[in-house]
Order: C-alpha cells, then structure tokens, then sequence
C-alpha cells in the first residue's frame, strides 16, 4: 500500500464509525491520535472511536454510522460490528474497565484507551493496519478537511473500500477465533497506567495476570479449610451493615429500669398509695428495652507465602505459554490470595506476602508489580507485602509456603516450599512428602506440571 492509498485509506476509516456520528463533536480526535501514538500499525480509526465509545459512553447511540455503498465494505463492517462491538459490549470485564475510566481525566482515557486498543488487536491477531507515521499526520488534519477527505475516498476510490475492507473482515474474523475480548488485566492496566507507562512494565503485570488465571482454571470455587482455628477476633467496623452491633433489639419484661418503656408512665396514678405502676413493678411486669450488645466472632487465619531472594535467578522459561518460572512464582502469589480470600470469605483472613531478603535490592520491582496487580486487597487490609530480614517462629502462626530458587532449611519450623531454580520444580510438605514436576513430553509442556503442583500447594494450606 502505498504513502497515497493509506492516507486515503486513513481518512475514510474515520467515516466508519459506528457508535458515532463522523461529523459530530467529541474526543474522537484526541483517541485516535493517542492510538497512533502508541500503535506499531494503526486499525482503522473508526475502530479506535468505537472503542472509547463503548468504555466511556454506556448511553451510545448504536445507530450513528452512516450509511456504506460499497457491498463489500458494508459485509466486512456489519461482520466488526457484529462480532467484535456485540462482544465487546457484553464482556464481563467492560463494566469493571468503565469504571476505572470514568475516574480519569482525558488525556489519561485517551492514553488508557491506545493501551486497551493495543490489547485488543493483539488478541485479535491484528497486523495488517496502516503506517503508524502516515497515520499520524493524518489524523492531525483539522476536521472538516478530514472528514472531506474520506468521504472523497470513500466515493471515488474503490482500492480505498477494497483495503479497508480486508482489515474489518480480519477483525472479526480474529473474534470470531478468540475467547474473551477484554481481559481481568485490562481494568488493572488501566486503574494503576501512571505507574505502567512502560511496555515492558505492562507487558511484566500482563504476563503475571495471565499466569494466576492459568493457575485457577483447574482450582476448585469452595473449599473447606482444614486448618485448626487458632484464635476468633471480633467483627471489623466496616462490616457494621452485614452484622449489626449495638442498639434496641427488642422489648421484654425483663432489665434495668433505666431501659423501662416511657409508655409505661402512664400508668402512675396522683393521690394513691397503690396505683397500676407499682403493681406492674411487683408483679414483674413492666416493659423494658433490651439492648442488643452482642459483638461478632469469627476464626482468624494469617497464612503466608514467603519469597526467597533467590528467586532472582528463576527468569528464565519453560517450553509452553512463554513465561519465565518467576512470573509463575508471581502469578501463583495472585491466584493465591484471589482462591484464599473465596474460600476463607467466613474469617478474618490476613495474607502475608514476604520476601526473605537482608537489603532492599532483591526482587524489588516484583514486589512492586505485586502492590499493582492485588491492589484490592492491600486497601482492604486483606494482604500484607513486606520484606523481612530474618522471622521467629512466633511471626508465622499460620500455614506458610516457600517459594525459592534453591533447597532451604526448617529453621522455621515444617512449611510448604517450592524450589522453582533447578532442571524440575521441586515439592515439599511439612509431614516429609516430596515430589519433582514430570518432563516435557509433547501433549504436556513442564509448566502444565508445575501449575498442577502449585495448586496443589494451595489445597494444602487452606
């Protein structure tokens, strides 16, 4: 395609949009020139407006596009709208992804929204658009003269429709090949982007996100723990609207008589010795308030995953998805505290994720990838991520799990461990069993049997 077909081509594509209109107002400018940005080859522009038409407009008017002469392009464009927009606007991850965006100021949505289009083609399996560079220089045309452009294309130009519409046939016949559209990842990407500029950051919190998902697939929804319970805590605050705490529960004939009934007032008589009160006192049957003073309890676990520091020297993969065994060793972390907190949703769960390290080098920027990617939880107080120099027996009342890249000793005390750093992950658990991850054969990759040990690790110390 040459500099002329793609400028054309990249004019006419705005034309295209089916969630708006092409000549109305709205950031659609702004987005497509972000997506340029961002993007190694640029989709159609319509795409990218219908994109942040979906995630940051819930009321869009699904019949704005204008109308298509081309039967082709019309075919191609009814396909995208079909399989790509209906998909994408019954995705279970759209509405967590709105949410996110609608707390963002708009250069961070237009900014966010290259990001999520740059996912979404990529699981599509989108290559064939338009020079980034021409893209960009046409998208910076004033408005009126871009829209002119596209429509002269779109009329007297058939290379024009013919290409365009080779690239809306590719995109829905890649969602007609894929799963999910958006993913779990996407709405983190988005909530925590000023920390993940970076492709190589986003691409690190992609993969570990990716990993924990893989990890779950094959856990159970609910599991009875088989944990001792070792202490009952009271109820937090926060959850004061489940389990009231406090107040009047009802009315009795029995209590102090600061919590009388004031009705029964009226029952004092002026003038008698006896009167219907002192009667009703005697007998017992004056009516009181009872105060409902009763503070919830439930089991407290605390268990913790440890990360050794020698985990550093597990960046390196397995035949399989493409994942280094440290982003496994992360994924689980995730998947972790994700199956603990559902089947431990009855008591007041602590999770500890500790790393075992003297300075403050050691797996850093994984710790901070952690922070990102279970964000949820360490606001709720439900995860705690710290870096220790050494523990006592006392700080690890609970199950705990160590993830190390070589052999470590009990000192303290029988754990689950894993050993991620040799030829084969290694297995062990406190009563002496011990087993090692199968070879790869060519039906199941070694990480298949290093995600099936993990899980069962995690079976182990619920």
């Amino acid at each position: 395609m040459d500099a002329e077909l793609t400028r054309a081509c990249c004019a006419a594509s705005w034309c295209l949009q089916r969630l708006a209109r092409p000549d109305g107002e709205g950031p659609g400018s702004e987005w497509v020139h972000a997506a340029v940005g961002e993007l190694p080859t640029a989709p159609p522009f319509g795409v990218v407006v219908d994109v942040g038409m979906l995630l940051t407009r819930p009321d869009f008017d699904a019949r704005a596009g204008w109308a298509i002469e081309n039967p082709r392009l019309r075919a191609a464009v009814d396909g995208y709208t079909e399989h790509v927009l209906g998909r994408l606007a019954g995705d279970p991850h759209l509405e967590d992804l709105r949410d996110v965006v609608a707390t963002l100021d708009s250069r961070t949505v237009a900014e966010t929204l290259a990001v999520v289009c740059d996912e979404l083609l990529a699981r599509l399996g989108f290559s064939d658009g338009m020079p980034s560079a021409v893209a960009r220089r046409v998208v910076a045309l004033p408005r009126e003269e871009l829209l002119s452009d596209g429509v002269t294309a779109l009329q007297d130009t058939p290379e024009v429709a013919e290409a365009l519409a080779v690239m809306y046939e590719a995109l829905a016949a890649g969602a007609r090949r894929c799963g999910d559209l958006l993913a779990a990842a996407d709405a983190t990407l988005a909530r925590h982007f000023e920390a993940l500029r970076h492709r190589g950051d986003r691409m690190a919190l992609q993969q570990i996100m990716a990993a924990a998902e893989a990890i779950e697939d094959g856990l159970p929804r609910k599991v009875k723990s088989r944990f001792k319970r070792a202490a009952n805590v009271a109820t937090r605050l926060e959850e004061e609207s489940t389990y009231p705490v406090g107040g009047y529960a009802s009315i009795a004939t029995w209590g102090s008589i600061e919590n009388m009934v004031s009705s029964e007032l009226a029952y004092i008589e002026d003038g008698k010795t006896v009167d219907p009160f002192d009667v009703r006192w005697a007998s017992g049957e004056l009516l009181r308030y009872t105060r409902d003073e009763g503070i919830f309890v439930r089991g407290a676990r605390t268990p913790t995953l440890l990360l050794g520091a020698d985990l550093e020297s597990c960046r390196f993969k397995d035949p399989g998805p493409g994942w280094q065994r440290m982003v496994i060793a992360l994924g689980f972390a995730v998947a972790a505290v994700r199956r603990l907190a559902a089947w431990l949703d009855t008591t007041e769960l602590t999770i500890r994720i500790v790393v075992f390290s003297e300075d403050e080098q050691p797996l850093s920027k994984e710790l901070a990838l952690l922070e990102l990617a279970l964000a949820e939880w360490v606001e709720a107080g439900v995860v705690v991520l710290e870096r220790r120099a050494e523990l006592r027996e006392e700080d690890l009342p609970d199950a705990r799990l160590w993830l190390t890249g070589a052999p470590h000793d009990d000192a303290h005390g029988p754990s689950h461990s894993v050993q991620l750093g040799g030829p084969r992950v290694s297995f062990a658990t406190p009563d002496g069993e011990r087993w090692e991850s199968r070879d790869a054969t060519p039906e199941q990759p070694v990480w298949h049997s290093v995600v099936e040990g993990l899980r069962r690790m995690l079976l182990e110390i619920v």
